[in-house]
Parts: C-alpha cells; structure tokens; sequence
C-alpha cells in the first residue's frame, strides 16, 4: 500500500532538514507501521489541482528527478510560470531563478516571481505594462506571463469566488500526463496565462525518456510577427559548448543540452551582474538566500514570424559522462520528426499530438528502463519466458537478449551475465 511506501521513504530522512516539512514525521513516523518497497511503487504523480506533475527514473540515490507546472491561479504565492519545469541529478541542474529575499521586495516582483525567472517562455511586447504586483516596486516588462487579477497578491478568497471569476483564475490546462514505464509524456496548454493582445498559443509538450533525457516542443503563436520569442532554461552553472551543443556540470550531476529548433537562432547565456539587469535596470537581490541558478540561457528566432517552434533536448547524467545520443530532426510542413538513439519521436505542428516508436534497446535487458540491470529485470525476464507474463512493446525489446525475436532461457541467462557483471 502506499502509505508503507512513503513511511519507508519517510524513514531514509530520520530528521527533516527544512522546519516546515516536520509535519510529516506527524503524519508518517509510525513504527508499528510495516514499511513497503519503494521499487514496487509508481515513477510520477500528478496532482489534477494546482497541475503539477512529479517524476522520477527509479527510487534509487542516483535518480533522475523531474517537476511539470501548469495549473490555474489560486494563491498569492504563486509565480508567472506555467510551463515551467525543473531538473535533478545529484545536484539541481535546471532550477527556478532568483532569490526570495523578501516577499514584495523589487528584486522579488521585477524578478525573482516573473516569467524570466522560470523555465519557459517569453513572448515580449515593447508596450506591455504590468499592474501592482505584491504592493512592491514594479518596473520591468520581461515579455513574460500576466499578473491581471483584483488583488495585487493575486490570491483568490475562495472556491465560490474562483467559481465566479473564473475566467480570470483559469489560466492553463493539463492537456495529458501518460506514464508508460519506459517514459512519461505530458502536455500543457499555457496559453492564458499571457495576455491574450499578443498571444494565440503556447502548448508545451515533454517527453521523459528514463532515465534521463527531456525532449521538449513549443508551439508559440504571437499576434504580431515583431514580438520577440524566447525559450529559456535557468542554469544552475553556467553551460559550456557552443551552439547547439551545450552542457551544464553542478557537482556530479551533468546536463546536455540540444538545442534542435528553431535550427537558425540566437543564444545568449546571462551572467553576472547581467543576471538580473532587464532593460537598462537592475534588480539584485538584497540577500542570497541559498544556491540559485548561475546563469539563463535564452533561445530565439534570428528570424521573426507569428509561428514559431522550439525543440530541445536535455540529458541528465553523471558529470563523468562525455557525450549522449546526438539529436537529428526533420522539419517538415506539418509535424517534427527527431531521432534521438533508438527512438523516432513526431510531433504535430497543428495541434497537440505526439507519437514516439523504439527502434531498439538502449541497454538490453533494462526491461524497466530505469537506466540499471537488477533483479527487477531478471524476474520479469524469467517471467516473459516461463509465459507467466505478456511483455509490452518496449520490454519485449529489452528482454529479448539475444535479438532472435523470442524470449526463452537463453535471455533469461544472458540477463543474468548483465546482472553479475553490473554487480561487480
């Protein structure tokens, strides 16, 4: 059951770093409790409310770990930041922007709260103005979200007033969240949460290859040819490379990052005092409040046009790691084709719409695709071949060993040299 999953779980952190979370040693840290086996339990959750969506590669140490926002406003502590994402290996290394130096502070409402700050998209028009947010100083125009609501905290009082403005509060949608073990797609429609004068559209799609690549695709449609697109990704270090080859290294934890379309395009990485500089302002943060990115990496068109399409993919690994599977695209009139290693991925130009094909394995005998070879994958190899199980797709790939088509005895040993040889 899953409250002894999350009790074990809860025990691998006998004292909570952070005093707000204690609550959970209330709710949890119970002894009589059997503890169950994180290994048997799910890779991701979605809470349906706020629109959030958590992920993981495995519940080993060394996972991969993957947040998704895209929800409706409630709430004065909420960000300009659908869309927004963030990823871990051993040590953030796509992050959220900013310090929280104090709530309202200039720092905190030009933009620690505002779009820039986050994972996600700029659509900027050199007109746009932004109401009191927070009762703080605001200044900036970043080409990010709005922050349109009565309240200059931007909160909602209750369900009957979210109910009857609801056409202020509902600003995104989570158009799908599909876990298929090998990976996890999901889709958000972003749209409403800019201004509608200089926005059509902006749908995000991304796909979690476990364990650890991230293709990303943007459909943005401005109003206007002359506004200015930009994907952003904030760095917890600042990249090395060029273009569109890019990696960011935190410890030893290691991100790849492809930058496939738009195939003509301006990059910038954003450091320094520049960091938090918008126009000819600066808004630095009156204290550090702990490890934030280094460094944004903004991503746009040399060419300008109301259509546009993003196309990134980013790998997390270890910081030995050299090189990933490199990223081949093909642009076509209605969809993106990308070959990324053993897979082909399309997605639609028109419309949300996504289908992805495995061409092969990439480690035989990974029937989970948790990026390891364990016991986990010998049982069900064993049990594919005693006919005990009818593998999916993707693991009938993996746990055919050999290749011949079929799986017998001859894959169940050969998953067992993987495992020792792992084991060693």
């Amino acid at each position: 059951p899953s409250h002894q999953v999350v009790h074990a779980f809860n025990e691998t952190t006998p004292r909570a770093s952070v005093g707000v979370y204690a609550y959970k040693d209330l709710l949890w840290h119970d002894t009589t409790v059997s503890q169950g086996d994180p290994e048997s339990f799910k890779l991701s959750h979605y809470s349906p409310g706020p629109g959030y969506v958590y992920a993981r590669s495995s519940w080993e140490e060394n996972a991969t770990y993957f947040f998704f926002k895209c929800g409706d406003r409630f709430t004065s502590h909420q960000h300009l930041d659908n869309g927004h994402f963030l990823i871990y290996k051993h040590e953030e290394l796509a992050g959220d922007g900013g310090h929280y130096d104090s709530f309202g502070s200039v720092h905190d409402v030009n933009y620690h709260l505002r779009t820039i700050a986050h994972n996600t998209v700029l659509v900027y028009d050199s007109g746009e103005s932004w109401p009191e947010i927070r009762a703080g100083s605001l200044t900036s125009n970043d080409g990010g979200q709005h922050h349109d609501w009565p309240h200059h905290n931007g909160s909602v009082e209750d369900a009957d007033v979210w109910e009857e403005d609801r056409e202020l509060y509902d600003i995104a949608d989570m158009l799908a969240v599909e876990d298929h073990g090998s990976y996890l797609y999901v889709a958000g429609d972003c749209s409403r949460a800019y201004k509608s004068n200089k926005l059509e559209h902006f749908t995000r799609q991304i796909v979690f290859i476990r364990p650890g690549t991230f293709v990303i695709f943007d459909r943005v449609k401005s109003k206007k040819t002359s506004y200015k697109k930009t994907w952003l990704l904030q760095a917890a270090k600042t990249p090395t490379g060029e273009n569109p080859n890019w990696q960011i290294t935190n410890g030893k934890g290691r991100l790849f990052i492809q930058a496939v379309l738009p195939e003509r395009n301006w990059l910038d990485l954003v450091t320094g005092d520049e960091l938090y500089t918008l126009g000819d302002r600066s808004y630095p943060p009156d204290r550090d409040t702990g490890p934030a990115p280094e460094c944004r990496m903004e991503i746009s068109p040399i060419s300008f046009k109301t259509d546009d399409f993003f196309l990134n993919v980013l790998t997390a690994t270890d910081s030995t790691v050299s090189s990933v599977a490199q990223a081949v695209a093909e642009d076509g009139e209605t969809e993106v084709k990308l070959t990324l290693g053993n897979y082909e991925l399309t997605f639609q130009k028109n419309q949300v719409g996504f289908s992805l094909e495995q061409t092969g394995c990439l480690l035989p005998g990974d029937v989970n695709s948790d990026g390891i070879i364990d016991s986990a994958d010998l049982t069900a190899v064993m049990r594919y071949a005693a006919g005990l199980q009818e593998p999916s797709g993707s693991e009938l790939v993996c746990a055919d060993m050999n290749g011949d088509g079929k799986i017998n005895v001859l894959d169940v040993l050969q998953c067992l040299i993987s495992l020792r040889q792992a084991l060693l």
